[in-house]
């Protein structure tokens, strides 16, 4: 049942809407689903998207802590002076192959 009321002192309209005890149940069943199963799914969804999200924090944990932990450097990278007895092309190979061993 519901009717409306105008104000004429405000000018106002207000909806009122009286509802009774089956049909406030048949709206919230309308949104909350039965026994208010929409909602226990929700937090279902979110319980498991909560479970998720902490493993992929964890993984990310220990990438990082494994990369925080490797030994550094195998291989110490060669110096390059600029000196007449020393070949460029020589110096970037030796570079290259410390860089890949290194990674």
């Amino acid at each position: 049942m519901s009717f409306v009321q105008y104000s004429l002192t405000d000018r106002t309209v207000q909806f009122i809407c009286i509802l009774n005890n089956d049909q406030m149940r048949a709206l919230f069943e309308t949104f909350m689903g039965a026994g208010g199963a929409y909602l226990t799914n929700l937090a279902t969804g979110l319980t498991n998207t909560t479970n998720m999200n902490r493993e992929v924090r964890d993984e990310v944990r220990n990438l990082i802590t494994g990369q925080a932990n490797r030994g550094g450097k195998i291989v110490e990278a060669p110096t390059f002076s600029g000196k007449k007895d020393e070949d460029p092309h020589e110096w970037i190979t030796m570079f290259n192959q410390t860089f890949a061993t290194n990674e």
